[in-house]
């Protein structure tokens, strides 16, 4: 019955058209904030999430943590053909330059995107979870709106 109660509410806030099943590298455009995460089986405090801006622009990410001297900067590839979906990142500055980190994500809607790294860079998470002592980061944003 939750799992009913939960899909229901996911369809309903799904705009008409939006491709959640087959997204592509605009449908991560914009600038993320995360709401939640979960890194090495502890979730963040809301203070350390509100410090953190992802910014997408075409196949370039860049991560900036206030009060942090380096931002992370790099490029990331989606295949959109197998589920959940893959994204391969690969860092080029700052603190991930020269590793590859594997992901799986999904969007709820266009502007609610959630994403498992598996931050070792050996293996695709399989699951939208993260045991203690893992090497995995698990993160639910929100797409910043233009002012």
């Amino acid at each position: 019955m939750k799992r009913l109660l939960f899909l229901l509410l996911v369809m309903s806030v799904c705009p008409v058209g939006f491709a959640a099943d087959k997204p592509d590298l605009q449908t991560h455009q914009g600038t993320w904030k995360p709401i939640a995460a979960v890194l090495l089986g502890k979730r963040l405090p809301k203070a350390d999430l509100d410090k953190i801006t992802l910014k997408i622009d075409g196949d370039q990410y860049t991560v900036a943590v206030e009060g942090e001297e380096k931002s992370d900067h790099g490029t990331f590839t989606v295949d959109a053909g197998v589920k959940p979906h893959r994204m391969t990142i690969k860092g080029v500055k700052g603190p991930n330059a020269g590793k590859t980190i594997l992901a799986i994500f999904e969007h709820k809607h266009e502007d609610a995107m959630r994403v498992c790294y598996d931050l070792s860079g050996k293996a695709f998470p399989k699951l939208f979870r993260v045991k203690a002592g893992s090497m995995h980061y698990l993160a639910g944003y929100r797409r910043k709106k233009d002012k």
